[in-house]
């Protein structure tokens, strides 16, 4: 597949204090600190921002970011297609890329402010970027993110109809990646993998 890569990555922290069980490794604020001779922040949120060169940024809750967790966002035709929602939150990391020629599925949304999107602008980015794509003849797909970190082993998956009560559970925990997992990923690679074998059993 022809698609273009940035050299930049992102990932979402619900806290970016690195003594937090879920905050960023103490490396990401050494790195922003030494570069920026700025104080890491300790009480909100943010995207951290990597390049392949070292080069550390970030988008900081509140300071640059209207809303803290990037959503993937699928158009109508992609959404009866693949049977996924239109807006899911995804709070993994995810790839700066540029498509080309190729087909996108899905976009990944950062709710920048102006200052925010001065930020990425000046790393030569956009709030929106590419998060699946496809060749245009529907043969490979490539993830711009890592889609295999989310947590789907409960208890309700060993009972029957665990699926529906998961689904019923999910939706009072907006934050939960398992949202991302049933709403998104699943239905997608399902639909991916029953077209595959379909073609491949009319071959």
């Amino acid at each position: 597949m022809n698609i273009q890569w940035t050299s930049w990555a992102g990932k979402y922290f619900s806290n970016l204090n690195i003594n937090q069980k879920c905050g960023p490794p103490e490396w990401m604020k050494n790195l922003y600190e030494s570069q920026h001779m700025g104080v890491w922040p300790t009480d909100k949120g943010g995207i951290v921002l990597l390049n392949n060169d070292g080069l550390i940024e970030l988008l900081i809750e509140d300071e640059h970011l209207n809303s803290i967790t990037p959503t993937i966002i699928t158009q109508p035709e992609g959404i009866a297609k693949y049977g996924v929602c239109e807006s899911v939150p995804f709070e993994q990391w995810f790839e700066f890329v540029l498509p080309n020629e190729n087909e996108v599925v899905s976009y990944l949304e950062i709710d920048v402010n102006a200052k925010g999107e001065d930020i990425l602008s000046k790393m030569g980015l956009s709030a929106t970027t590419p998060m699946v794509i496809k060749d245009p003849n529907g043969t490979y797909f490539y993830f711009c993110g890592n889609f295999g970190g989310n947590p789907v082993q409960m208890w309700t998956a060993k009972i029957a109809g665990g699926k529906w009560v998961n689904r019923f559970l999910y939706q009072f925990n907006a934050k939960n990646r398992t949202i991302f997992f049933h709403n998104y990923y699943a239905p997608l690679i399902n639909t991916i993998l029953n077209d595959y074998y379909a073609l491949k059993n009319e071959s």
